[in-house]
C-alpha cells in the first residue's frame, strides 16, 4: 500500500482521507487527516496504516486477503475472517467452492486476447451466474464489508474509525482507491460506483493510478536524493502485484521549487503477477491429482495455499530440490525444476513487456520496482541479471543500518542534578518568565533502527499534560522557534532517557558526539496554529500575561531520511469529547514534494476514458 497517494484530493481543512489499495490478492488501508489549519496546502497529517482488523485473530494480517466466500445464505466473508476459516481443515472442507471468488479483481480487466485471463474470467463469471450476481454486485459486497469494519456508528449518528480517529461527520470523509491503468470506461465507472454506499456519497470517491501511487511513495519515502540530480532523468516504474503488472515511464521536468514529473508514454497493465505463478503451480499439482478425488477443488485450493504460505516467498534463496504438499491423506511432490518453470513463464512475459517499454524514445536511467512480485528472491535475481546496466531501485529492498535519534530539550535543574559532579560544566539557562533554571539536554526518540524498511514513528510526548511548552509574550511579533535533531551512530544504554550538553558544546556520552545535527525552524502561525486557542498564563508578578503553546515533535525515520511533524494541543475541550483537540502539522525538513502535470485523475487513467472499452494505443 502506498500511503502518499492520498495527498492531493482534498482542500477541506477537516477531511479524513482513507486510501484503499484494492489488490488482487490482498488489500491495504491507510488513513490521514487534514485538520483545522489556515494553510490548506499541507498534506494529510498522521498518515498511517489501518491495522485494527488484526484484533479478531492473533495471526490476523495487516493486509487481509481480498478473496470472497458466500455462505449458504448468500452472505459474503472476506479478509482475516475468511483466511482463518480456510486454515481450519475440518471447517473449510464443507465450504462450497463454487461460491469462492479468488482473483475476482480480474473481472474488471480487459482480457487482452490472453487465453489464461479469459479462463479465469470465464470461471468467475460462471460462479457469478450461479449466485445471480454481477461483477459490480460482487465488488459492492466487498466494499460493504470493508465499510462495516472501518466505520463505527456512534450514538449521535456520527462515525468513527475503529481505534483511530474520533467522531466525525460522514461528509468529512474522502475515499481514494488505487486502480490499474488501461481499463475500460465502464470498469472505472463501476469501481467508482461500488464505493459510493453508506456512509460515503457522491463526490467523496477518487481513483488514482497504481504505478503513479507507487512512484510517489518511492519519491517521498524510499528514494535516494541523489536519484533526482538532473532534469531529463527517466524513470520506468514497474508495479508487480498479485494479479496485474503495470508499467509507466516518467521524465524529471524540474528540480525547483519541487520535483516535477511528466509521464512520457501511455502506461500498460497486463496480467502477470504473483498469483499467475500460483495458478501455474496449481495446474502442475492438478495434473498429478486424480480427477475422481473427493472434493477435488477444495484439495487443490489447500495445496495452493501451502505453496503460497511456505514455498513461494523463499523460492530462489533456498536449496531444496523437492517440495512436498500434503492434505489429509493425499501427498503431492513438485521438483525444483517444475516450480522454476512456473516462475520463468511469468518472468519471460514480464521481461518482454519491460524491454518493449525500454526501447521507446530516449534511454531510461532508473528502474523503480515494487509490489509482491518483486518480493520474490527468484524474480529479483532474474531482474538483477537481465537489467544489470540500469540502476534498480526497489521499494522492498532491505539494507542494514544502525542509527539513533534524539531531540534537544531543556530539563529543569533539580537537586539531584545540582549534586552531580558535572553540574558546574553543564549548559544552564534561566527562564525569563518563570525564573527556574534549566539545563540543555537531548531526549532519545529512537535508540535503534535496523533496516531501511523499518519505518519507525514516534512522538517526543504523547499527552497534553506531558507536552513541551513554548512561552511567548502576547505582543511578540516574531514567533519563530527551532528544534535541533541529533543523529548518533551508536545504541545508547537501555535505561538512558536523556544525555546532557556541556558548556563547550560536547555531549556527556562515552560513544562520541552526534554524527549529524539538523535544525528545524518553524512558526506556529505559519503552519496554521490558531493562537487564540492557546492558554493564557501570567508570570509570578501576576501582571504580565503570556501564551503557552503545548506541543510535541513527531518523527518518522527510515534509512533514506526522516520526516518531522509538530503536534499541538489546544487549551479548550470541545463539547461531547473527553480529550483536548489535537492538531498534527507537518514541517518536514527533508521531505521531497513531487508534482505531476497530469490532471486530478492521472493521465494513464484519463487515457482509458478517451480510448473507450477494449481499445489500446500503440505509441
Amino acid at each position: 500500500m502506498y500511503l502518499q497517494t492520498v495527498q492531493r484530493f482534498s482542500n477541506s481543512p477537516s477531511k479524513i482521507i482513507i486510501s484503499i489499495d484494492l489488490a488482487t490478492t490482498r488489500c491495504c488501508l491507510a488513513t490521514g487527516q487534514r485538520l483545522l489549519v489556515e494553510d490548506h496546502s499541507h498534506p494529510p497529517a498522521g498518515v498511517k496504516l489501518y491495522t485494527p482488523w488484526t484484533d479478531s485473530y492473533e495471526a490476523g494480517s495487516k493486509w487481509p486477503i481480498t478473496a470472497i466466500l458466500y455462505n449458504s445464505e448468500g452472505l459474503p466473508k472476506t479478509g482475516n475472517k475468511l483466511e482463518m476459516a480456510f486454515k481450519s481443515t475440518s471447517a473449510s472442507r464443507r465450504f462450497d467452492m463454487n461460491k469462492h471468488f479468488r482473483q475476482w479483481k480480474l473481472l474488471f480487466h480487459d482480457d487482452q486476447n490472453d487465453a489464461a485471463i479469459r479462463e479465469i474470467q470465464d470461471d468467475l463469471s460462471w460462479k457469478l451466474d450461479l449466485l445471480g450476481k454481477t461483477r459490480l454486485g460482487l465488488l459492492q459486497d466487498w466494499v460493504k464489508l470493508i465499510y462495516e469494519d472501518i466505520f463505527i456508528v456512534q450514538n449521535d449518528g456520527r462515525y468513527s474509525l475503529k481505534e483511530s480517529i474520533g467522531c466525525f461527520d460522514k461528509k468529512d470523509v474522502e475515499i481514494v482507491v488505487t486502480v490499474p491503468p488501461g481499463r475500460s470506461v465502464l470498469a472505472h465507472d463501476q469501481v467508482h460506483e461500488a464505493f459510493i454506499q453508506e456512509p460515503i456519497g457522491k463526490g467523496q470517491v477518487f481513483l488514482v493510478s497504481e504505478p503513479e501511487a507507487m512512484f510517489r511513495s518511492w519519491i517521498q519515502g524510499g528514494a535516494d536524493p541523489q536519484d533526482f540530480k538532473k532534469v531529463g532523468g527517466r524513470y520506468m516504474v514497474v508495479d508487480g502485484g498479485g494479479g496485474t503488472c503495470c508499467i509507466v515511464r516518467f521524465r524529471l521536468e524540474r528540480l525547483e521549487p519541487s520535483l516535477g514529473f511528466e509521464q512520457e508514454y501511455e502506461s500498460e497493465s497486463f496480467v502477470c503477477g504473483a498469483e499467475s505463478i500460483s495458478n501455474l503451480v496449481e495446474e502442475k499439482i492438478g495434473a498429478k491429482i486424480a480427477r475422481d478425488v473427493p472434493n477435488r477443488v477444495w484439495v487443490l485450493d489447500q495445496f495452493r495455499r501451502q505453496f503460497d504460505d511456505f514455498f513461494k516467498r523463499r523460492f530462489g534463496e533456498d536449496d531444496e530440490q523437492t517440495y512436498n504438499f500434503e492434505v489429509s491423506n493425499l501427498v503431492c511432490e513438485l521438483s525444483r525444476q517444475e516450480i522454476a518453470e512456473c516462475f520463468d513463464t511469468c518472468i519471460v512475459k514480464l521481461f518482454k513487456a519491460m524491454d518493449r517499454h525500454l526501447k521507446r524514445g530516449l534511454p531510461v536511467h532508473f528502474l523503480v520496482l515494487g509490489g509482491g512480485l518483486f518480493a520474490s528472491p527468484y524474480v529479483r535475481n532474474a531482474v538483477d541479471k537481465h537489467f544489470n546496466t540500469f540502476k534498480i531501485c526497489q521499494l522492498s529492498k532491505e539494507r542494514p543500518i544502525l542509527r539513533s535519534k534524539a531531540v534537544t530539550t531543556f530539563v529543569e535543574v533539580t537537586d539531584s542534578i545540582r549534586r552531580s559532579p558535572i553540574f558546574e560544566d553543564l549548559y544552564i539557562k534561566k527562564d525569563k518568565f518563570m525564573g527556574e533554571q534549566w539545563c540543555f539536554a537531548a531526549q532519545w526518540l529512537a535508540k535503534q533502527i535496523k533496516h531501511a524498511n523499518d519505518i519507525y514513528e514516534v512522538a517526543s510526548e504523547a499527552s497534553f499534560k506531558d507536552a513541551r511548552k513554548r512561552f511567548f509574550d502576547l505582543s511578540e511579533e516574531d514567533l519563530t522557534f527551532s528544534e535541533t535533531m541529533l543523529t548518533f551512530n551508536h545504541i545508547p544504554p537501555v535505561n538512558q532517557e536523556l544525555l546532557f550538553q556541556l558548556k563547550d558544546g560536547t555531549w556527556v556520552t562515552m560513544d562520541g558526539n552526534p554524527s549529524n545535527s539538523e535544525k528545524l525552524i518553524w512558526n506556529p502561525e505559519k503552519i496554521g496554529i490558531n493562537l487564540n486557542t492557546l492558554e493564557i498564563s501570567c508570570d509570578r508578578s501576576k501582571n504580565k500575561p503570556f501564551r503557552v503553546l503545548r506541543y510535541a515533535i513527531q518523527m518518522q525515520m527510515r534509512e533514506v531520511g526522516t520526516k518531522y511533524w509538530v503536534k499541538t494541543w489546544s487549551w479548550t475541550k470541545p463539547a461531547k469529547t473527553k480529550g483536548r483537540v489535537q492538531q498534527i502539522l507537518r514541517f518536514e525538513a527533508d521531505e521531497r514534494q513531487a508534482l505531476f502535470t497530469p490532471q486530478e485523475i492521472s493521465r494513464n487513467l484519463a487515457a482509458s476514458y478517451d480510448l473507450g472499452p477494449g481499445m489500446r494505443k500503440e505509441v
